[in-house]
């Protein structure tokens, strides 16, 4: 055994990851767009470059219209908020788009929250984190839930119970377009998945997966319980950790331990932007021919 080198770690990074990118969209070439979205937990400069990134899309969607190829890079992601995927989604596809979509796909989804003091406590206090980030809809989501949890509590019931109101359309309805979306998104969209795809970076491939023209290029991703929203505590011993879910999931539609298998699979050694776009340009090629 001996430990592993500066040069050694950079070979492991390239073949698992590739570079790193910043959050941001930029065009490598005439008719291409690469949205580098490699993280779901931003820090503050982040956080900003996202709501720049959406803001550009939007001023962008002519250009995305008449694009050869959109490549959604989620290299080392993984995971941290969906929000943060969710608004990615919008600001492509529209606002109402996304929304009936993803209220028919999850109708029959209920969500489980355990009613603890740990975890109330937790919730109440993600909420003013998310605050301070400015994500104001999921922050005021889980303020509401906070509260119910918080009710559940007090009258001794183990979980407050998020069972969604029955849902008008089904996902064949909530796919036809309204007078009010924007026009269609009709370039195709490649996503890079990364097998350490988990947690958040999973929920931006349900939602993405919704929408035609959108293919997963990279490796079979990783895979999670219906366990989330996770806490850890400290052990007394100081020797480890133990890790608390505050929330199951019932009737969810990516199973119990299901990854997502790309529809590309990537085989070569360096994970980098040059190989991914090489092989993006062969299928968008393949699929014109």
């Amino acid at each position: 055994w001996t430990r592993i080198s500066a040069q050694g770690k950079e070979w492991e990074r390239r073949a698992s990851d590739g570079e790193r990118l910043p959050v941001g969209i930029t065009s490598p070439k005439a008719g291409w767009y690469w949205i580098a979205a490699q993280t779901f937990s931003p820090d503050e400069s982040e956080r900003e470059a996202y709501r720049k990134m959406y803001q550009e899309i939007r001023d962008k969607r002519q250009d995305l219209q008449k694009a050869t190829a959109i490549v959604i890079d989620l290299r080392h992601n993984r995971g941290g908020s969906s929000g943060w995927s969710r608004d990615l989604a919008k600001a492509l596809w529209g606002d109402d788009r996304v929304n009936r979509r993803a209220k028919a796909y999850f109708a029959d989804t209920q969500v489980w929250w355990r009613a603890s003091e740990g975890n109330v406590s937790y919730l109440e206090n993600l909420v003013g984190v998310l605050h301070k980030e400015g994500q104001r809809p999921v922050a005021d989501m889980l303020e509401k839930v906070a509260a119910q949890m918080r009710i559940a509590q007090q009258a001794g019931e183990p979980f407050f119970k998020a069972i969604p109101a029955p849902v008008a359309m089904n996902m064949r309805e909530a796919r036809a377009d309204t007078a009010t979306d924007p026009a269609a998104l009709l370039a195709p969209v490649y996503v890079i998945v990364p097998s350490r795809c988990v947690s958040a970076c999973l929920d931006a491939l349900d939602i993405f997966q919704l929408f035609d023209g959108v293919r997963f290029i990279g490796a079979p991703t990783g895979a999670d319980s219906t366990y989330m929203e996770v806490r850890t505590v400290p052990l007394p011993s100081g020797f480890g950790v133990t890790v608390i879910p505050n929330k199951v999931y019932l009737n969810r539609p990516r199973g119990n331990g299901i990854a997502y298998q790309p529809h590309i699979l990537f085989g070569k050694l360096e994970w980098s932007a040059k190989n991914f776009m090489q092989m993006i340009e062969e299928d968008v090629t393949k699929s014109r021919s």
